[in-house]
């Protein structure tokens, strides 16, 4: 009898150092410094300022590697697994005394009068044109969370399958391997983000943006927001945790008999989930059953506002994260 064989294949296309280097430096200039001055500075370079931001993320452009646009270059993941991918992509911003980041794209039609940033993290979906902007809440953190498909063969009837068994004789077994007679047909899921951002301009007589002065006092320490960013993909076919912001938590290809710890964490510390932070709504040590946490109201209170990562460890060192926001009320 020849032996059984996985089809399970987790492969995922990551952005590489190569096209990330870079892509989130920015340069601030509120008081519009680089246009005045005719970019004297830097010499040979652009600053294209199309949306009137005076915030500029270097774009890595083969063709013009001296660009930089109010926002950033896309970077892009694909899945090419057999099981849907789940991809978070977390950015935190850290804080710096007179700069404030605003959520408002246009400072409140210009009613904010603080020396402040717009920033956001921006998904774009498959299509390659759908853009959803999540914006930095008062921790300073911007997040999103989406699940990429499968990878499937072409629709058409000849068309070849992704994978298929290949026999290794070094390793004396069947594997499931890549087919390359089929990347031109396959259906790949791909999955975008980028950075955007806009300096709150000096006020005008006609408008209520801060002062000239209150900017300079802002600058005057030679600070701006760091950021760091992390894109994450998961092994579909190990733990995984998803929590919603009703505090429930659900678990899947979890094995009960390897379970060990999960954790709550915000930006004032990490926390354990014991007892008194809820109850098991389902447990079971089978790992095909899904298994339900439902977090205590005193700790949902306490989470109210707030930007949360659930994680999940088991005694093998696999882990599994999912971060949410919970509601103001």
């Amino acid at each position: 009898m020849e032996g059984a064989l996985s089809h399970d294949v987790f492969s995922v296309v990551l952005p590489t150092e190569e096209t990330y280097s870079g892509a989130f430096d920015y340069v601030m200039d509120p008081l519009d410094l680089l246009q005045d001055a005719n970019n004297d500075k830097y010499t040979g370079y652009t600053f294209d300022n199309t949306s009137g931001g005076s915030l500029y993320f270097y774009e890595f452009d083969p063709t013009d590697p001296k660009k930089y646009k109010n926002e950033s270059r896309a970077l892009t993941v694909e899945n090419k697994s057999t099981k849907d991918v789940k991809l978070t992509v977390k950015v935190t911003a850290s804080s710096v005394d007179g700069i404030t980041m605003s959520a408002s794209n246009d400072f409140n039609s210009g009613a904010d009068t603080d020396t402040s940033l717009y920033m956001a993290l921006v998904d774009i979906a498959s299509d390659g044109t759908t853009e959803t902007p999540h914006t930095f809440d008062s921790a300073g953190i911007a997040y999103f969370t989406t699940t990429l498909d499968a990878i499937q063969k072409g629709a058409g009837g000849t068309d070849p399958d992704p994978y298929i068994v290949q026999w290794n004789p070094i390793r004396d077994s069947y594997e499931y391997v890549w087919n390359p007679a089929s990347a031109a047909t396959n259906v790949v899921d791909k999955h975008s983000f980028k950075l955007t951002g806009k300096c709150n301009p000096v006020k005008t007589t006609a408008n209520a943006h801060p002062s000239r002065e209150d900017w300079l006092e802002a600058l005057e320490p030679g600070l701006s927001p760091e950021l760091e960013i992390v894109w994450t993909v998961e092994n579909p076919f190990e733990v995984q945790v998803t929590m919603d912001n009703t505090g429930l938590i659900k678990i899947t290809n979890c094995d009960g008999a390897l379970w060990d710890s999960f954790v709550i964490a915000d930006d004032t510390g990490e926390f354990p989930i014991e007892g008194g932070a809820g109850e098991w709504t389902v447990w079971d040590n089978d790992p095909k059953v899904e298994k339900q946490f439902q977090l205590s109201t005193g700790w949902m209170s306490y989470y109210k506002g707030k930007t949360a990562t659930v994680t999940v460890t088991l005694t093998d060192g696999t882990s599994s994260s999912s971060i949410v926001t919970f509601p103001t009320t």
